[in-house]
Order: structure tokens, then sequence, then C-alpha cells
């Protein structure tokens, strides 16, 4: 067993705790410590108890710097924050922090695996993905976190290089760090003895996020949400999704206990572990510094951004905005919540975020965000969700659909090299540490990838369900060629088009449509066969939108109409020189296209939706 192990079980040991004979914790290059099952037992035979007063606490921090709950409230920092800062100062402390024999069984940034630690090659393994944006983001909010936090320390409490350690803070925002830069400068230069440096601050995020308990777990009556404690010797067993397990409080004693409920079904030599709830390869690599192959709780974070001042009409249509507090609860959650009215939108400055995940591909607010965004002028009307029209579905499906693709299309690109980039080391440990970050970057790349394939499929799937569903309320370039012969005749006389397919050849299929509008807003002149043909429908939007109320542009449309007309009205007077087929009328005709229309698929098809709302 490794000595800092054995050190550490003796000094829980002496505080009271009790580890079980059945477990034995081992090092490994790729799972770092662990812990495994080395004799047959029962599952509370199993049992590892912790008291409470080897636990290190919010109140624990609070007390060390002598602050308070409101102290921090009242400058909107979260005590979490405190918690790392106190892990820093008992760092520096080595020898003389009486919790040193914990503090040294902790490992490093590099060790835990997480990016923040990687080299800038191997993050940038991680270009084309959500977390290769996502990770520069956090490092920014930590280092504003930082700032903050040890800009509130008491004066004796500051170190003599206090000064000097937040004078960085100021480089760092005002962008004269170059990324290599602030890579070396937080990560990679050894760690000093000043407690307030950021250097410290980010290994003591890393070991919150890592490694915390919530601490509502011992405590119900929190006076701040996502409070996170550290419990010794506990905090060492790895993630295993399936893994049923068991977390009991003796409040009376002040003592806490893990078991693994599956134990006696575990053969002798497996690894004990325990299950940190349905975490995404994105999370777990970010926060723990692993992934796991083929998860089937992996997630896809898509980030929506939207100007702020039209949040508000969002969630007045009916769509929720998701703060990260309802996903999960992280150890780096920060900031307090903001009081009813106090800039509520400003944690969603970056933008909207929604979890797409196996269980829930298409998440109903999502979709609904993106029938929002695609509402057009004759669906001002359309207040609320439940009257959210076919064509907004249809073409709210469409866009979300092409984000999606470009999102696998900016991962394909960036594919990774065939094997990882080794190091220019020697050292075993560097280079064993190289090939697992390359490997968690090949598994997060994977699943993302299957996710949104998955996705992709869902929204075709959702599509092909709504157009059979509502075949007769939709109108394709294939149905008119299929039923207007007089008008395909047309195009055969006066364009030489004697099948689709060469329509579909020639780029014209925007055009053909524009002149059937035309020719459908004009139904009352032709004879009784021909209106059978025309659907009433498009008709009466002449009659819902009148042309002498919109203001039609008609100068993009004169090129095209020089072009088709007078020779279309003189050649074929039986289509052509029926009604309205003036320039201003066929900018109209353009103006109720884009009323009606969505554009499906690859082949930029453009489909006729009648207006309905409420399509399910």
């Amino acid at each position: 067993m490794d000595q800092r192990i054995e050190d550490l079980i003796e000094w829980t040991k002496a505080g009271g705790a009790h580890f079980p004979d059945c477990l034995e914790f081992r090092y490994t290059d790729t799972d770092g410590f662990a812990a495994y099952k080395i004799k047959q037992a029962d599952a509370s035979e199993s049992t590892i108890t912790l008291p409470l007063s080897l636990a290190i606490l919010p109140e624990t921090s609070l007390s060390e710097f002598q602050l308070t709950y409101e102290d921090l409230q009242s400058k909107n920092i979260h005590p979490n924050s405190l918690t790392k800062l106190f892990l820093c100062k008992q760092r520096t402390l080595k020898d003389d922090s009486p919790l040193k024999v914990y503090i040294k069984s902790l490992p490093s940034g590099e060790e835990v695996g997480v990016p923040y630690y990687w080299t800038l090659e191997e993050q940038d393994l991680l270009k084309g993905t959500n977390l290769h944006a996502a990770m520069k983001l956090k490092l920014a909010s930590v280092i504003d976190e930082w700032f903050a936090v040890v800009s509130e320390l008491p004066q004796s409490h500051r170190p003599s290089s206090y000064f000097q350690d937040v004078n960085l803070y100021h480089a760092f925002k005002s962008g004269a760090v170059s990324d290599s830069v602030l890579h070396k400068t937080t990560v990679t230069t050894q760690l000093d003895k000043s407690f307030t440096s950021f250097t410290n601050y980010l290994w003591a995020h890393v070991i919150l996020t890592s490694r915390s308990f919530p601490y509502d777990l011992v405590n119900k009556n929190n006076p701040v949400d996502g409070l996170v404690m550290v419990l010794p010797l506990l905090d060492l067993f790895n993630h295993e999704p399936a893994r049923k397990v068991s977390w009991d409080v003796d409040r009376e004693h002040k003592k806490f206990s893990f078991t693994n409920d599956d134990f006696s079904d575990l053969p002798i030599g497996a690894q004990i572990n325990n299950n940190y709830g349905p975490k995404g390869n994105e999370e777990l690599l970010l926060n723990y510094g692993f992934c796991i192959e083929d998860s089937k709780t992996d997630v896809v974070a898509l980030r929506i951004k939207l100007p702020l001042d039209n949040l508000g009409r969002v969630e007045q249509f009916g769509v929720k905005l998701h703060t990260k507090d309802e996903f999960t609860t992280f150890a780096f959650d920060t900031k307090y919540k903001f009081k009813e009215g106090d800039h509520r939108y400003e944690e969603f400055r970056e933008g909207v975020t929604f979890l797409c995940n196996w269980s829930n591909l298409i998440p109903k607010d999502l979709f609904n965000l993106f029938c929002y965004l695609v509402k057009n002028d004759s669906e001002l009307g359309v207040t609320n969700v439940d009257q959210i029209s076919l064509r907004m579905k249809l073409e709210g499906l469409t866009q979300l659909r092409n984000a999606l693709e470009a999102k696998r299309q900016v991962l394909q690109k960036t594919s990774l090299p065939q094997s990882a980039p080794l190091p220019d080391s020697t050292d075993q440990k560097v280079i064993a540490r190289s090939i697992r970050n390359f490997n968690n970057a090949r598994i997060y790349r994977h699943t993302q990838e299957k996710l949104y394939v998955a996705m992709i499929a869902e929204l075709k799937h959702i599509e092909k369900g709504l157009l059979k569903e509502y075949r007769s309320k939709v109108v394709s370039l294939k149905s008119i060629w299929k039923k207007d012969a007089t008008f395909t005749n047309s195009l055969l006389l006066s364009l030489g088009f004697d099948s689709l397919e060469k329509v579909e050849d020639s780029n014209f299929q925007d055009t053909v449509i524009l002149l059937w509008i035309m020719r459908t807003l004009n139904r009352e002149y032709y004879d009784k066969e021909d209106q059978a043909v025309l659907p009433e429908w498009l008709h009466n939007l002449k009659t819902k939108f009148p042309l002498s109320t919109i203001n039609v542009e008609t100068e993009p449309y004169k090129p095209l109409y020089e072009q088709l007309f007078p020779p279309l009205a003189e050649r074929i007077p039986e289509v052509y020189a029926k009604g309205d087929w003036s320039l201003e009328f066929m900018a109209y005709a353009g103006v109720i296209l884009s009323y009606i229309s969505y554009t499906r698929g690859a082949k930029q098809e453009c489909i006729l939706v009648e207006p309905i709302q409420g399509a399910t």
C-alpha cells in the first residue's frame, strides 16, 4: 500500500475512523488511488466510518479566517470559495498544518487529470468540442472567484506576498497574458509558499470539485445553497455509474459512513467504487479528470447565445431557462442565487444551456426555443408554446438540425491523431499521464459525436412524423408537379422543363414555387378545373394579408420579373395573363412565400405549409 495512504488510514483511525480489513487502497498511473476488495465480507462489514471532527466543513474555513456567512453573502461570495482558500493555506503550512497527513495524500492537478493541467498540445486535442471553449470560460470564472475571495481576507490573514499575488489578476483581465503565459503561470509554475496565489487556488478548486460531498447530507438547514464538505479517506473512491451505495449520517455521534451495497456480490480483486450520480463525460473530464467509454449517462451541453433583453420574451413564450443549479450541484458554483429582480438574466450572458442526453435527446425547451426563434411577421400572434404553428415546428426542427450538423462537422474537422503525441520526457509517470489524457480526449469526442448523430436522427424522425401526420397541410414542388398539369405544361412550353428532375437540377425551384404562388393567389380568375388543384387556404391569405397593408420591395424581384414578363403572358395567357401578374404582385407573392415556407434537408427543398396553430 502507498505510504501516503497508510499514513492517512492510521491518521483517520487515530481520530476515531473505522476502516475494514476487507478493503485495500492501491495506486496506479491510470486510476490513481482506488479501493479494492481483498477479502470476502458482507456489505455491512465493508462500511467505512468517519467522525465529522475529521471533516473539512464550511464552518471550518469560516472559523479559520474569522468570517461569517453574512460577511460573505454581503460580497456575493460563496463559502465554498473560502473552503478552497482554506485548503491552499493548509498546503502552504506543510508540516505545521494539523491536516498535514491528509494534505500530503492529495494529488497534484496533473495527477487528477483535469484539462486545466494538460499541456497546451494536449488541450488542443479538445478543439472543436464544447469542452475546449467551456474550459477557458470556467478558468476565467475561477480567476474572478479567486480574486473576489482573497480580496475579502482580513488584513491579519494576508501573507506578505498578497499584493504581488492579486496584481496578477489585473494582467489576466487586461488580456495582456497570452494563453501560453497564462498556462505557465497558473498550471506549470511550482506551487509557491503564498496561499493567496492563483496557482494554489486553481489546485484547491480542482481538489474540491473532484472530491467534495454535498454538505446537506449532514446539515439539512444550510444557510446557503450548494455548500460542500471534504471527507478525508472517503473521498478516495472512484466513480461507477451503476454502483449501489449508501451514505449514512449518525447525527447523535457525529459520524459519517459509506457502504458499497453490492460488496458481497463482487469478486475478490474488484475495485470498490462510489456512485457520483448521472454525470456526462464533459462534466467528468472537466471536474474529475476521466471519461467513461460508451457512457449511458453522457450529455451534450448546447449553449445558445441570445440577447439578454430578449430573454424575458422567451420566458413569456413558455421556454424555461434552466440555471446550472437545476442540472447538478457543483463544488464550483460560487455565486449566491440572485434575489428576484436583481439582474435575473446575468447568468445567461454567455448563453442559455440545454442538456441533451440519451434519455432526452431533444429537450422540449430547446425545441420550443428554436420554434420561437423562427417566428416570422405572420406569426406575431403566436405568443406561447401552445400556439406554435406547424411551419414554426418544421422550420425550428430544420434550424436546430443545421446547428447540430455544424457542431458535428467542426468535431469531425478537428479529429485526433492515430496515437497520443508523447511528451519530451523519459519520466514514465509523465508518459502515462499523456497517454491517459489522449485516451480521455478520444473517449469524450467519440461519445459526443455519437450523441450528435442520435440527436440529428431524432430530429429527422420527428420531422418525418409531422409531414406524415399533416401531409394534407403541406405543398412541395413534387406535389405541384403531380397535381397541377396546366402549370407544369406551361413550364415545358415556356422554359423547357419537361420533368421535375430538370427543375431541381436547374436551381430554378424557388422561381417555380414563386410563380405557382402567384397563380394560386389569382385562383378566382381560373376555371373550376384549375381552382380544384389550387389550395383555397393559400388563396385566402390574400384576404388575411392584403397587398395594400404590406410594404413590398420590388427592386430585388425586378431582374427576374423582366426576364419572365411579358414573354410568359404572351406565350401562355391562359396561365400568366389571368389576374394580377405585375412586378408588385410578384414581390407580394415573395412575402407570402416567406410567411408559409420552410427549407427542408440537404437539398434545400422549399416546402409550403398551411398556417395552423397547435400542431402536435
